[in-house]
Formats: structure tokens, C-alpha cells, sequence
């Protein structure tokens, strides 16, 4: 290793002892890297999506709250207003809410209770074919998640476990590629800090996604 090369290691170092210490003196809790998707929720960087009416968990879909800040800004005919209890909006499959909010709502609700993935999409579902997708290189390990209104950035923790941690409307990222840009890589930030256990950055997005079918 060259000098420069031992000189910026040795910087790096210091400056994360002192974020460290900074952290210690202040009060604040020191997270351990690498970060795990246990870690990010005990630090309530993330929540757990829990489906209406007492249905069964088949597939664990997780948001940030810029997420569901986002979430609670569109359109919908449903109140905003989230549950005290879990924290998640009530969502009602028995009417197709096709408004902004409803279809997003939707397509969350149906991928979490385990739905199969001819009924995520339209005309049975609520999202867009293909329901996920990775972005283009450099930033292919991060997953879109699509309606025709909006477009969720995350990525899969493993089969069946999606992390939702930006969200925007479709019109806007189609028309700024800079913006869409944006929020892959400050998804891509995060998993950057992941241990590898807890992201898949490689795998064929089908798979990923599971199918419930034959159970159904």
C-alpha cells in the first residue's frame, strides 16, 4: 500500500472515532457497522407493514418514514390517517381504490398477504408489469417497485423481504432523469452500509418476489 494510500486510512479512522466519541457524548446510541435490517428497525429507520383485517403474513414488505411521508402526500378517496395500533394505513381489497394512494396501497397490501404475482399486476392487480425491476448500472442493485403513479426505491433484504425506502410519482421521475437518479443512489448509500446477509444486490428479481400460487 502506498503512503497516500496508509495516510487516507489512517484520516478515515480518526474521523469515525470521533463521530463515535461525538456520539458517546451527546447521548446518542453508537450503531454498529455493518448496519443489519434488525438494526434499522430497532433505530425506527424502518417499519414493518402489517395487512389489514388480521390476514396472514406471507411476504414482509418494510417503509421509511420519507416513505410514507411521500405515501401520505398523494391522491387517495381513503383517509391518510395511520392506525396507532400498527402504524399502517387500513386498506380494504374487497373495492379497487384506484386513486394515486390506492393503488399503491393497494399493490403493498396484496404483495405482503401473499397474492400471486399474476394477481400484483394489472388488469387483477395493482402494479405495473414487471411489479419490480433493478435500476440500469451503476446503481442495479436497487429495485423499483411500480404503479401507474408512483415509483418506490428499495431493494430486497432476500425472497420475499422488500425494503421501501424512497418513494416519488411516476411523471416526476420520468421527467427529470436527475431525480430519479437521485433516489436510487441514496438507496444505494444505505445498502452501501448493509451487511451482505441483509441485501440482495444480484438476484433475478423474479425469484426474489415469490410466488404463492400454488398455495392459493
Amino acid at each position: 500500500m502506498t503512503r497516500r494510500g496508509k495516510s487516507i486510512i489512517r484520516w478515515q479512522s480518526r474521523s469515525l472515532a470521533r463521530h463515535r466519541w461525538r456520539q458517546a457524548v451527546s447521548g446518542q446510541k453508537v450503531l454498529t457497522l455493518p448496519l443489519t435490517l434488525d438494526i434499522m428497525r430497532e433505530n425506527q429507520w424502518v417499519f414493518a407493514w402489517s395487512p389489514s383485517g388480521g390476514r396472514v403474513i406471507k411476504r414482509d414488505f418494510y417503509w421509511s418514514p420519507k416513505w410514507m411521508e411521500v405515501r401520505n402526500g398523494l391522491v387517495g378517496r381513503r383517509s391518510t390517517e395511520i392506525n396507532d395500533n400498527n402504524k399502517v394505513p387500513d386498506v380494504d381489497l374487497a373495492a379497487m381504490d384506484l386513486s394515486e394512494r390506492g393503488r399503491l396501497d393497494g399493490f403493498v397490501e396484496s404483495y405482503v398477504i401473499g397474492e400471486p404475482r399474476r394477481r400484483l399486476v394489472r388488469p387483477l392487480g395493482y402494479g405495473m408489469e414487471p411489479p419490480f425491476h433493478r435500476m440500469l448500472p451503476p446503481l442495479q442493485a436497487v429495485v423499483e417497485m411500480c404503479t401507474v403513479h408512483t415509483r418506490t426505491f428499495g431493494f430486497f433484504a432476500r425472497k420475499n423481504v422488500f425494503v421501501a425506502l424512497r418513494l416519488d410519482r411516476a411523471n416526476a421521475t420520468h421527467a427529470n432523469t436527475e431525480l430519479y437518479r437521485f433516489h436510487g443512489s441514496a438507496v444505494k448509500s444505505i445498502m452501501n452500509r448493509l451487511a451482505a446477509s441483509d441485501k440482495d444486490e444480484t438476484s433475478d428479481v423474479e425469484e426474489l418476489i415469490g410466488d404463492f400460487s400454488d398455495e392459493q
